[in-house]
């Protein structure tokens, strides 16, 4: 169980280098924001495919089309 939270742990804080860099070489920073939500949107999808989550999957898929749209409303801008 150590190992893996070790592997958490170095996953982590590589995405959280990945955020600063984005915000950094970014002029948008609300759009380096929710690239780094969107990420909750792919989880859902990859347990859906992956792991047969089917509890509130109507709901689900709303709201990942939602987010989707939200996220190429605000890189259009």
């Amino acid at each position: 169980i150590f190992s893996k939270l070790v592997v958490l742990g170095i996953l982590r804080g590589l995405s959280g280098i990945a955020f600063v860099s984005a915000l950094i070489s970014s002029n948008n920073s609300s759009l380096a924001s929710i690239s780094s939500s969107f990420v909750v949107i792919s989880v859902t999808i990859t347990a859906v495919i992956f792991l047969n989550e089917r509890n509130h999957i109507k709901k689900k898929i709303i709201s990942a089309i939602l987010a989707t749209i939200g996220f190429i409303i605000i890189g259009l801008k």
